[in-house]
């Protein structure tokens, strides 16, 4: 029998999976084929095409994040 601590990891593990596994992307954002020939230009283009609306934060009418402009740190230990 497993001891309680790694059967709790598990479970975590596979609701984390799970649930990844069934969140859709907004439709803003162009998901490339592992198996495009031209992978390469498709994710440089997708990153490019994402980057002005991370700034903002606005991905897409439904899906909002902090805007990353202007960043805004309250610490910054060196």
């Amino acid at each position: 029998m497993l001891p309680t601590t790694n059967l709790v990891w598990i479970a975590l593990t596979a609701i984390v999976y799970l649930g990844g596994s069934f969140a859709a992307l907004p439709s803003s954002i162009k998901v490339c084929s592992r198996n495009d020939p031209e992978l390469s230009r498709c994710v440089i283009e997708a990153v490019n095409d994402l980057r002005p609306r991370l700034a903002t934060g606005k991905i897409s009418d439904q899906f909002q994040i902090p805007p990353l402009e202007p960043l805004a740190l309250a610490t910054v230990n060196m």
